[in-house]
């Protein structure tokens, strides 16, 4: 049996994360209907959620965004009246608690589905996994000891 290589295990494996994502967006969008907020909302409402009281900086050094791109999001969030500012703190409505609340529960359901035949086990080597590939694509992966690899 021949060794397969990176890119043979790597470019399908970037498929099914992009089949996977894109299968959750349609399914959250199914259950929210057309009044979903778009996609680049959807997080900082979800922050603001259980963290009340962020500035814009904060919004994007806990969300890993740029802060042009936060910037533009909580203008519009402000315009649809899910938000307010208090000095440079931002702050739910209650339009945005109630809709911040209405989207986290679409995506607990489609994470519940997508989920549902994994062991607590499963789940928790998915986690893990995801991690270490978000560490290495940040540049930050561990050093010490290296793990045989597939080969190029």
């Amino acid at each position: 049996r021949r060794e397969r290589s990176v890119m043979e295990v790597w470019n399908p494996m970037l498929w099914e994360f992009s089949r996977v994502m894109r299968g959750c967006h349609r399914k959250i969008g199914a259950m929210l209907g057309k009044d979903k907020p778009p996609v680049g909302q959807a997080p900082i409402m979800g922050l603001l959620r259980t963290q009340d009281g962020l500035t814009q900086e904060e919004v994007s050094e806990r969300l890993q965004r740029n802060e042009t791109s936060v910037a533009l999001a909580v203008e519009r969030l402000v315009q649809e009246g899910y938000l307010t500012f208090e000095g440079e703190a931002l702050h739910l409505t209650d339009a945005g608690q109630a809709e911040a609340a209405r989207t986290a529960r679409a995506m607990e359901e489609t994470e519940k589905l997508a989920l549902q035949d994994f062991t607590v086990e499963d789940i928790a080597q998915l986690h893990s996994l995801l991690e270490r590939m978000h560490r290495n694509l940040q540049g930050k992966a561990p050093s010490g000891e290296q793990k045989p690899r597939l080969e190029y």
